[in-house]
């Protein structure tokens, strides 16, 4: 499987990861020192575009309005960009990191990049645990990222992990943004003032999830709200004419029903036939079924479809549509 990490390593505590890659910190480790192991140090340039024009000579070329972002050490292409795009480095990028764990009692977990360098992560543990149901934890993460692609902002997004079987939630809840953009500043104040305003959305987009996931956990389901549920978040193959369009529904339906019966965590007592056991096997299929455009080729489609892409788009709708049903 290609993993396509930047440079075949990354920084990472704790268990290591299924690709056998990257540098292991035994102990608490800092974004300096995450850098500088999975090989973030790269100097990120900008350089403008040109075009040549043939038909004023063989050699002529002229500026375009376009540049492109550089990778210092490689000299790869990470992006094109407009002219007002401005470069942040790494280090300048996750500084404020450091600040936002000592405020949060959280601790770095992996670091990395993919591809040529173009996005840039680095994922923290935070020291709270929620429980739904006694022994189904869900774990709480900041993920920092930052792009030289041009593609993404320098952002915090708040993610949950159910323990059990690694499911990842990122959820835009109402009243409780799931993510943070971070202006870039080098006073030591203005950091702090952001750290504490971070640390308040978590706080409060914390509080919103756990009240929802423990409302879901409460509610037993019968039959026909599962079918219901079912058949808004994949469509009802009764209803589509023979092809590939209803085949492809009836392999998605027969992949959640495999998650519905078998997933992890669907033995914990207190999880069969609940809101949250079926929302949960939305998610498992969302992040072990479904197939990124590219994937085969480029694991990392994958991984942006979980984070950012279809499958982050899924797991929400079956989030908003499990509240919804379970509200009526």
């Amino acid at each position: 499987m290609v993993h396509n990490l930047y440079r075949n390593t990354m920084a990472f505590t704790g268990q290591r990861p299924w690709h056998k890659l990257g540098v292991q910190f035994e102990q608490e480790f800092t974004s300096a020192e995450a850098i500088a192991a999975a090989r973030l140090d790269f100097p990120v340039l900008k350089e403008q575009l040109y075009r040549r024009r043939s038909d004023l000579g063989d050699n002529f070329t002229e500026p375009i309005d376009a540049w492109a972002t550089i990778n210092g050490h490689t000299q790869d292409v990470l992006g094109v960009v407009g002219g007002v795009y401005e470069v942040l480095q790494n280090y300048e990028a996750f500084d404020f990191f450091d600040i936002l764990l000592k405020e949060s009692g959280g601790k770095l977990q992996t670091a990395g990049a993919i591809g040529k360098g173009e996005k840039v992560w680095m994922l923290a543990k935070l020291p709270e645990v929620f429980y739904p149901l006694a022994g189904d934890g869900v774990e709480k993460y900041l993920l920092g990222t930052t792009s030289h692609d041009g593609t993404t902002k320098t952002e915090i997004r708040f993610t949950d992990i159910r323990v059990v079987c690694a499911n990842t939630f990122n959820l835009a809840m109402r009243g409780s943004r799931g993510v943070i953009a971070i202006r870039h500043t080098s006073q030591m104040r203005q950091k702090l003032e952001m750290a504490a305003m971070v640390m308040l959305r978590y706080r409060e987009h914390f509080d919103v999830v756990s009240d929802q996931f423990s409302k879901l956990a409460s509610v037993r389901i019968d039959d026909a709200w599962l079918d219901e549920y079912l058949e808004r978040m994949v469509g009802n193959p009764l209803n589509v004419s023979d092809g590939r369009a209803r085949t492809m529904m009836e392999n998605r339906i027969a992949l959640i029903e495999g998650r519905l019966a078998f997933g992890k965590g669907v033995d914990l007592p207190g999880v069969h036939g609940t809101a949250w056991w079926a929302l949960n096997s939305m998610i498992e299929f969302a992040d072990y079924d479904m197939k990124a455009r590219g994937q085969a080729a480029d694991e990392s489609r994958r991984t942006n479809s979980i984070l950012f892409g279809r499958a982050a788009e899924f797991k929400q709708q079956a989030f908003d549509t499990a509240m919804a049903l379970v509200s009526r």
